[in-house]
């Protein structure tokens, strides 16, 4: 269930949480950047927020501050006790990052509202389960099939559907599983042409999202497209 950035606009501030331990110094000014870019658009929107890694990475840098989130936990705590609630930003290692988890775990046990923040700046409330859980599996199973189906080689697989005189559409079945992909960040969406013809394209997250040839013998046995309904007879797809 999606809820609207609008309701994130109050006169108080939220966390926003975001992995950045790890052994690599370029993974983790990655992900200093990641965070400070996610930062800003929620800034020019209007939404306040608060960055722990934005706020500290310079000068854990400059003074060789310890990276790790043991240290960094208690500081943490003082702003998210204030805080109205913690958005986590989707950044590749969010899940697997202790301090993320410890900030989720003490945000819901203290009673904040707690979502998950996509590239696209898509919020999903996330409950504690969520921080154990391999991308993908927030999606359902028609969401699965629609990726496997369509985008199973992988990120930057493109493929274009329906416009003002296609022969074919998307069904509303698979529209529905096209928006769980594109809400989760798997996949781009863009209009093509002036026709209204649609391009859509797997992301980086696209890894480990393609089923097996026996969940899709299982599962795919619908097609995601039928004949455009605004056409009495057929022209070109």
């Amino acid at each position: 269930m999606q809820t609207s950035l609008s309701a994130l606009k109050t006169s108080g501030f939220w966390y926003l949480a975001s992995p950045y331990s790890h052994p690599d110094p370029l993974t983790r000014e990655h992900r200093a950047l990641s965070v400070n870019d996610t930062s800003a658009k929620l800034l020019s929107l209007g939404i306040h927020v608060y960055s722990p890694i934005w706020a500290a990475h310079r000068a854990a840098l400059h003074f060789d501050l310890p990276k790790d989130h043991v240290f960094w936990l208690a500081f943490n705590k003082a702003f998210i006790d204030p805080a109205v609630g913690i958005l986590v930003a989707d950044i590749d290692g969010w899940r697997e990052s202790a301090g993320c988890n410890q900030e989720i775990e003490y945000g819901l046990a203290t009673g904040k509202p707690v979502f998950l923040l996509d590239n696209l700046l898509g919020l999903r409330p996330l409950k504690r389960e969520w921080a154990n859980m391999k991308p993908g599996d927030e999606l359902s199973m028609d969401a699965r099939v629609l990726f496997t189906a369509w985008f199973g080689f992988g990120s930057r697989t493109s493929v274009k559907v329906g416009g003002e005189g296609a022969q074919s559409v998307m069904t509303a079945r698979a529209t529905a599983a096209m928006k769980e992909l594109v809400d989760g960040g798997y996949v781009t969406a863009s209009v093509f042409n002036r026709f209204g013809r649609m391009e859509y394209v797997g992301t980086e997250k696209c890894t480990g999202l393609k089923l097996s040839l026996a969940k899709m013998q299982e599962f795919g046995g619908w097609s995601p497209t039928e004949p455009n309904p605004a056409l009495k007879k057929g022209g070109d797809a």
